[in-house]
């Protein structure tokens, strides 16, 4: 099942810009803002992702903020989920859904369709395969991916230790249980991306200018409520 709608998805670096341009683009063209941004969707971390302040949000609708407590899990299958159901709504009142954020990996799912196995955390697992990391180093969990799943391996960064894990895990739980029939791939077939960008040495001030802004702003504070 194809989603056949025009999308505006903006993404690039912290600190670049893309909230901002979003929340412009949303009130010019009738949008509505979805976040791809895989912390804003937790409550009571605000300060320290950056999260859309309530000026930006009072300027057009936003969806997936503040939908789940930070104790809870959150992944790419549930995104895929919950950013096809709001473009769908967003189509349904003729309006523009322009997605944002700084998950590179949510982006390119959304955009090119992939299928995503919902696969519960395994704490024992996961617990036992970085007790595997820190005695072998990461080359050996690696090395188990590329035998279990040459294809998902070839993806993935041999040093991204936890992704290489997830994808053990993902495995592991499918070859577990019988296969079901799956939903055909949903790609966007009518979208446009935004790649936002700065220089190198303005785009550096910026970060270390929100630092500074965040810790004004109480950031320590609201990492000691969490």
């Amino acid at each position: 099942m194809l989603i056949n709608t025009p999308v505006l998805l903006i993404v690039g670096p912290t600190a670049a810009g893309k909230t901002g341009l979003a929340v412009s683009l949303a009130q010019q063209f009738n949008g509505e803002i979805i976040n791809a941004d895989s912390r804003q969707v937790y409550r009571w971390m605000d300060i320290g992702t950056a999260k859309p302040s309530p000026h930006e949000r009072d300027q057009a609708p936003h969806h997936l903020l503040d939908i789940l407590d930070p104790d809870h899990n959150f992944d790419l299958a549930t995104f895929l989920s919950l950013a096809r159901e709001a473009i769908s709504g967003i189509q349904e009142r003729g309006r523009l859904p322009i997605v944002v954020g700084g998950t590179g990996q949510y982006i390119w799912a959304l955009v090119e369709g992939w299928q995503v196995p919902k696969v519960a955390p395994d704490l024992e697992f996961r617990a036992a395969k970085n007790a595997e990391m820190e005695k072998h180093g990461p080359e050996y969990i690696y090395l188990q991916l590329q035998q279990a799943n040459p294809q998902r391996a070839a993806q993935l960064d041999s040093r991204n230790v936890r992704r290489v894990i997830r994808a053990l895990e993902v495995h592991r739980a499918q070859a577990s249980q019988p296969r079901t029939p799956e939903d055909p791939p949903k790609a966007l077939t009518d979208c446009m991306i935004l790649g936002v960008t700065l220089d190198r040495e303005q785009l550096y001030q910026r970060i270390d200018d929100r630092v500074d802004r965040m810790m004004s702003q109480g950031l320590e504070e609201e990492v000691r409520n969490l």
